[in-house]
């Protein structure tokens, strides 16, 4: 059995939605699409997933690394025994590493390291991610012709001003990438916050 990206994810985020976070997102664009998280987990903290299976190559993981660590609050680099060595030089000290590894049909995983808070994280760059007409709704701005005088860094810029405190903007960012995928979802948010 080949452990690809694809295959890894799929158990990944079957474990993923059985954890405490409030919800789990594929394939999110990070600060203006530098970027693009393979799996992320929402909630009070901010998770990064990066999935490197036994075909991919550790070519881009360099230029990944900076985005991920001034998005999440945590990071974690999920790999196969293919990469556990070359990745240990790569990544900070404080994202973890996740072993992916068969076991009768399965993908198992182990904590190679746990993930650590991020140092270099920041409020401006986390909110880069969202669209500007999510960035107005956090603003409560619904006027469009007003929303488009302002440019997204803009945008962003009034936020972290209103919003100081880290946990108040990841609880702003997971609730508009909630709504992209559901409301339902987001009421479901709400009531376990």
């Amino acid at each position: 059995m080949i452990l690809n990206d694809k295959y890894i994810r799929t158990f990944l985020l079957a474990k993923l939605k059985k954890s405490n976070a409030f919800a789990v997102q594929e394939e999110l664009r990070l600060i203006n699409n530098r970027a693009i998280a393979d799996i992320v987990t929402l909630g009070k903290t901010l998770h990064g997933y990066e999935i490197k299976g036994e075909t991919d190559t550790l070519s881009r993981l360099k230029n990944q690394v900076p985005h991920y660590n001034q998005v999440f609050d945590k990071v974690s680099i999920v790999i196969t025994k293919k990469n556990i060595n070359a990745v240990q030089t790569i990544v900070p000290s404080f994202w973890g590493i996740l072993l992916a590894y068969s076991n009768e049909q399965k993908i198992k995983f182990t904590h190679i390291r746990l993930a650590k808070k991020n140092p270099e994280c920041n409020n401006k760059d986390i909110l880069l991610s969202l669209w500007k007409n999510e960035l107005a709704k956090i603003l409560g701005i619904n006027d469009e012709k007003l929303v488009e005088k302002y440019n997204r860094t803009k945008l962003a810029d009034m936020i972290s001003g209103c919003y100081p405190n880290k946990k108040n903007i990841n609880f702003e960012f997971s609730k508009q990438i909630i709504l992209r995928k559901s409301s339902k979802q987001f009421f479901a948010y709400l009531n376990n916050i």
